[in-house]
């Protein structure tokens, strides 16, 4: 899938005293077909509201935003939020499940295997996990469970917000496994603080800073040129930006 967004501006609070230009993005085309884009940027860098304006929470000022040429709507971009709380509100996982099943039409004959599909690339689970209350389950498989309820409908795109924050190490990797699946199936838009994280995974990055793109390209030539954007990456001594990055996939993805 291709996103396109061209001349897209977003100010909040427009014609009041508060009104901020909080993302001024003249033209962008992302490239989303079995990729994983990372976007990172410090707070107030205009993350969020890239989140919000790709999700369909927030309408640009001005500018056009597209998914192969037609307007941006689910189920081409599906998105999953930072807290899973926020997401899950059914008393099972399986009706969590056939709730999205259900409200974007797919056949009934088809929720059976495309549940089995959605837990097999979250998993692994208890045999039980269907029958479970999704608000009862332990902080990494509410996050596994809301990833699933989104996989079921098979999405072109998956935009993340912050995925594997506050988890333990297990449930960060079961978690990037599950978007790497996604990545095999479509595409994934991942948004997040952790940099180097992003930089193990990631087909492209996208650096933003006051509102605007001040990086666009590979992991690579961002570990390359990281004084210049004021990257703190951990030191590795005077070894090259490729052992450097080959020993971040090693860490975060081997």
């Amino acid at each position: 899938m291709k996103l396109e967004l061209k001349y897209i501006r977003v100010v909040l609070s427009e014609g009041t005293p508060l009104q901020t230009e909080a993302l001024d993005i003249s033209g962008l085309n992302l490239s989303l077909r079995h990729r994983i884009i990372g976007v990172a940027g410090v707070t107030g860098s205009g993350k969020s509201t890239l989140f919000r304006l790709l999700g369909g929470f927030l309408k640009p000022s001005s500018g056009e935003l597209k998914a192969e040429g037609k307007p941006l709507e689910p189920p081409h971009i599906m998105l999953c939020m930072q807290q899973p709380e926020s997401q899950l509100f059914c008393s099972t996982v399986k009706e969590e499940l056939c709730f999205a099943l259900k409200n974007f039409g797919v056949e009934r004959d088809d929720w059976d295997e495309r549940m089995e599909k959605a837990l097999e690339a979250t998993g692994p689970w208890p045999g039980d996990i269907l029958k479970r209350e999704p608000l009862l389950l332990s902080g990494g498989q509410k996050r596994r469970i809301a990833l699933a309820s989104l996989l079921v409908v098979r999405p072109g795109v998956l935009l993340l917000d912050e995925p594997v924050a506050g988890l333990d190490w297990p449930a960060r990797k079961r978690v990037w496994e599950t978007i790497q699946i996604q990545k095999k199936l479509g595409g994934a838009v991942v948004i997040s603080h952790e940099i180097e994280e992003l930089l193990a995974h990631c087909d492209r990055i996208l650096l933003l800073g006051k509102g605007r793109i001040v990086f666009d390209g590979t992991p690579l030539e961002l570990v390359s040129r990281e004084q210049g954007f004021g990257l703190r990456l951990k030191p590795m001594g005077s070894i090259c930006s490729e052992e450097r990055l080959m020993a971040m996939k090693r860490k975060y993805a081997g």
